[in-house]
């Protein structure tokens, strides 16, 4: 169980930052086509990406997110900052870090202060995602989606059959649902600003770096 929601989370963060690709990508125009009855528009001309539009415009963000699963809560904060992404995740007392940049993971254990260095591959996953960036520019389900007894208005993405829906209030988006082998997964947007500091992109001192 803890594994598929830090996979989500790690999805979500995925589709975050293709969201922050695209949205500083070149122009689009708004296309119709039949789709069974589901209103399919440029992504460009979205709530979706208008608010991603605003929400990374300084080139940097920070996002923090909570889910409930089962009993347990998972707290997240990811940003993003001049290719670098940065991510912290809390669930049952334990926390974790990652850091990636310059083709570099670093996996921080802060209640040993250890962290691991290992290269990655240019493929990552953030980058595979940013391959179907353009799904998010094709079609585009909309509608209603009920939580905690309120109604928000969500629009639906699907990269590689993966459903994921950006949900609503007014502009603010409140909510991203994803649903992975066959469970729906709901995290709630605590938090959302431009900029990032840069030291969460920074491996503290104290820590001792162990290479594989």
């Amino acid at each position: 169980m803890k594994r598929l929601v830090l996979i989500m989370f790690m999805l979500v963060i995925a589709m975050t930052t293709v969201m922050f690709m695209t949205a500083c990508g070149g122009d689009s125009e708004t296309s119709d086509s039949d789709s069974g009855g589901a209103a399919v528009t440029d992504a460009a001309s979205t709530k979706t990406m208008a608010c991603f539009n605003e929400f990374v415009s300084g080139g940097a963000y920070t996002m923090e997110m909570k889910a409930e699963y089962q009993g347990v809560t998972t707290t997240m904060t990811s940003a993003v900052k001049d290719g670098m992404l940065y991510s912290k995740s809390e669930m049952d007392g334990m926390t974790s870090i990652m850091i990636m940049k310059d083709d570099v993971q670093y996996m921080l254990d802060p209640s040993t202060k250890t962290c691991l260095k290992m290269s990655v591959l240019k493929e990552n996953a953030v980058e595979m995602f940013a391959e179907e960036a353009a799904n998010y520019e094709t079609a585009v389900n909309t509608g209603t989606e009920e939580i905690n007894g309120k109604t928000y208005d969500y629009e639906e993405f699907d990269v590689e059959g993966t459903s994921v829906k950006y949900c609503f209030d007014g502009n603010d988006l409140k909510y991203i649902l994803t649903s992975m082998e066959g469970e729906e997964y709901i995290v709630e947007v605590l938090s959302m600003k431009s900029g990032a500091d840069k030291a969460l992109f920074e491996v503290p001192d104290d820590y001792n770096v162990m290479e594989m």
